[in-house]
């Protein structure tokens, strides 16, 4: 069985609990909306969603007792509709549920266009490509440790599902890849570092 302490996975990795951070994201989403003024109507109709759907995004649920999971996509979206990038939308202070963090702000000397989705999910591709070789991980190492199928994860690498349609994974995959690769999501998602 091959052990990954010498590529970056040890037990000082930061591992996200998706539940935790889901209920920080419906928080931050209320906080953002408070900030900006606008009715949930208007984010809702901005990001390509309906209202309903929305306002389950700010209590942090998909159905009831379900934690909410949007596809990278309507993230994307979402951040556009408030005027921020995917990094800002997703600064959740993960400090605060026990995670270690590299927090984004705009000080870090590197600003984060506001990338359409095919772009970003290609730049997306290209850093967990990066990320995987710097840890000497093959697909399957970073698929099995994700708890997804190699087909998916190879999918999402390749930034595409099929030929022109560009990968859209949910919240949670995105979680699961950051574990994976011992980062935390603003790392992984820090696409033009």
């Amino acid at each position: 069985m091959r052990t990954f302490e010498n590529r970056g996975m040890n037990e000082q990795s930061p591992h996200i609990s998706y539940e935790a951070f889901v209920n920080k994201l419906a928080a931050h989403l209320k906080k953002l909306r408070s900030e900006t003024d606008l009715s949930q109507e208007r984010i809702a109709y901005d990001a390509f969603l309906s209202p309903f759907t929305y306002l389950k995004f700010e209590r942090g649920e998909s159905n009831p007792g379900t934690p909410m999971n949007p596809r990278l996509h309507t993230l994307l979206a979402l951040a556009d509709s408030f005027g921020i990038n995917i990094l800002e939308l997703l600064d959740v202070d993960e400090d605060e549920i026990g995670l270690p963090v590299k927090p984004y702000t705009s000080d870090d000397g590197y600003e984060i266009p506001n990338y359409d989705a095919e772009t970003f999910t290609q730049k997306l591709a290209d850093r967990m490509q990066k990320l995987r070789w710097e840890r000497d991980m093959t697909k399957e190492d970073v698929a099995r440790l994700s708890g997804i199928t190699y087909r998916s994860y190879s999918c999402i690498e390749k930034g595409e599902l099929r030929a022109g349609t560009p990968a859209n994974p949910w919240l949670s995959t995105l979680i699961s890849i950051a574990n994976a690769f011992g980062v935390t999501l603003i790392d992984l998602l820090s696409v033009d570092d």
